[in-house]
């Protein structure tokens, strides 16, 4: 059952996030629309590979430096992307960069 977890996790992490990243700095201030349509993709790929990372933290069988590493990294990085989603809809746009 974990291997589809760990495909998921690690096909999220370098093949979509780290490309959208890139993007949405690039066009926050020329290119609003493309900005918004990849930060929603972002988004969406980090809900999906923090609650896969907080899941292998769960089962990892490294001991428990590793397993805090997965779960804690997975917990801030939901946290601070759910943040910034709550502060563009509610307009505050100094908070969400």
């Amino acid at each position: 059952m974990g291997h589809w977890i760990l495909y998921t996790h690690f096909f999220r992490r370098p093949g979509i996030i780290d490309r959208m990243d890139t993007i949405q700095y690039k066009t926050q201030d020329k290119n609003i629309a493309v900005h918004r349509m990849t930060g929603k993709v972002y988004a969406a790929s980090v809900l999906v590979s923090s609650i896969t990372g907080i899941y292998i933290g769960i089962i990892s069988t490294g001991g428990l430096i590793p397993s805090m590493g997965f779960i804690s990294l997975g917990v801030m990085w939901f946290y601070t992307t759910l943040m910034a989603c709550i502060y563009i809809r509610n307009k505050q746009i100094l908070q969400h960069l």
